[in-house]
């Protein structure tokens, strides 16, 4: 397979494939990460192609290569057809999703060499029959998703973004058929596990984003250092949140800080209400009032009212008011959003908006970890896409660095 891994598209599987292929519903095409309104001319041009290939693969028989037939499209149908997403193409019974090795151990267990390299191959096998590989990439890959790393200069110098693309490797399989697209990418996420536990090579997905081929800015920057004070462990749960480019991880690490102050907020809670009771100077101990006391405590253990605690504790609520204030997308996304029961109103009082903000935290935590709720009522939250989580980062972080600095000791 790997270079030539698409040349395991089965004709059988395209021919059907390739009968249900229409631009009906097209009107945009997404090449490396940017949209473009197809004209009447384009889509003329993309159903002549349609009509073309299928021709074509109608006339193939068993065996044949079906890459044969691919001189008759254009780039825009590999992107509308052949491209799943930013980092995979998917035709018929095959699927191929761009890979990297996740540490320096599996990049030296997987390539050889420094400028020139060598790449080895894990074949996959189901109940004794290989149905797919990780390792080199497909040239088809690698046209659909070339774009991503070209960079075309003011005068028409075409500039290759990537020095070393053999880097750049791929998980293929075969035996797609009738899956969809998130029933694949849970097998990769699968087989990715299996390979770790049998062999202790790591690899992630790739997510490839337009970014990539801006040449960038040779920014100076100058830091004054606050000397403020940060617990070594909530700071390194900051710092993995800062690192990681997967968005789940990075909310939960942020998540994660808050959480390390669960009980350290809770036991304060209990001392105020015993200082405030005035029980620990007291001759006569009022019995009846410090078991309520005590369980008013055990009621703040439970995680969003633990939640609720941290953030009394740790954040300034004016400042979260007027930080969502600054930004008219902020206020539409905090305090308009579609699901109202954790919209925050900031005309409220200080307390609502705490209350408000440990909903939203625990709401989104619990649909990261599907719903892994405390109450019945939480595990119905639905599973939210990296989209949405994307635009919840900056209040959790903002929030998690103020709690890191007034709650360390």
């Amino acid at each position: 397979m790997s270079m030539y891994g698409d040349s395991n598209v089965k004709v059988k599987d395209l021919k059907e494939w390739a009968a249900q292929l229409s631009i009906e519903q097209i009107n945009k095409v997404n090449i490396a990460g940017e949209c473009y309104e197809l004209t009447v001319m384009d889509r003329e041009l993309l159903q002549l192609q349609i009509d073309l290939f299928k021709k074509y693969v109608a006339a193939l028989s068993e065996g044949d290569d079906w890459r044969r037939v691919q001189h008759s499209v254009s780039k825009i149908f590999n992107h509308i057809f052949f491209k799943v997403s930013d980092n995979a193409i998917k035709i018929a019974n095959y699927y191929e999703c761009l890979l990297i090795s996740g540490n320096v151990y599996t990049k030296k267990k997987i390539i050889k060499g420094f400028d020139y390299t060598e790449v080895g191959e894990i074949s996959i096998y189901e109940d004794d029959k290989l149905i797919g590989c990780i390792g080199m990439k497909s040239d088809l890959l690698w046209s659909v998703l070339i774009d991503y790393f070209i960079y075309e200069s003011d005068i028409g110098e075409i500039i290759h973004t990537c020095q070393n693309h053999e880097e750049y490797l791929s998980i293929q399989l075969t035996n797609i058929n009738g899956l969809s697209l998130s029933q694949i990418e849970h097998k990769v996420r699968q087989i990715l596990l299996e390979c770790s536990n049998e062999f202790g090579l790591d690899f992630k997905v790739v997510k490839l984003s337009k970014e990539l081929n801006i040449v960038g800015e040779d920014g100076v920057y100058r830091l004054d250092l606050q000397n403020n004070y940060y617990e070594n462990e909530p700071l390194i749960y900051f710092n993995n949140g800062i690192a990681t480019e997967d968005i789940r991880m990075k909310y939960l690490s942020y998540y994660q800080v808050l959480e390390y102050f669960f009980n350290r907020v809770q036991n304060y809670k209990l001392l105020d209400e015993i200082k405030q009771g005035n029980y620990l100077e007291s001759n006569n101990i009022n019995h009846k009032n410090l078991k309520k006391i005590l369980k008013k405590y055990v009621n703040k253990l439970s995680e969003r009212e633990s939640l609720k605690l941290v953030i009394s504790r740790g954040v300034n609520i004016q400042n979260i008011k007027d930080w969502i204030n600054r930004d008219i997308a902020r206020i539409e996304q905090y305090t308009n959003w579609t699901e109202p029961r954790v919209n925050i109103d900031i005309l409220k009082s200080d307390d609502k908006i705490i209350d408000k903000l440990a909903e939203r935290f625990y709401y989104f935590r619990c649909a990261i970890a599907h719903a892994k709720g405390d109450t019945d009522e939480y595990l119905a939250i639905p599973e939210q896409s990296n989209e949405i989580i994307c635009n919840e980062i900056d209040l959790i972080k903002l929030v998690a660095e103020q709690v890191m600095l007034n709650c360390s000791e």
